[in-house]
């Protein structure tokens, strides 16, 4: 297997490819995206996860636009 391109390793984790290479130049990873790399990186969540997750959140996203152009 084959390691993923920068960009493809960060989009995992919902981060851009520059934020990606800002956080590897030093700047200080968001607490929910190190929480989240370290349950990747313990094998407690998968690939298959987090694409169900970003679905989810794309969703939530979605839906919090509808309701703010109801009120």
């Amino acid at each position: 297997m084959t390691a993923p391109n920068q960009s493809a390793f960060w989009s995992r984790f919902g981060v851009t490819q520059s934020g990606g290479s800002r956080y590897e130049s030093g700047r200080n990873l968001p607490n929910a995206t190190r929480i989240l790399m370290a349950l990747y990186a313990m094998g407690a969540v998968s690939d298959a996860d987090m694409a169900r997750a970003k679905t989810v959140a794309a969703k939530l996203a979605e839906s919090d636009k509808t309701e703010a152009t109801d009120e």
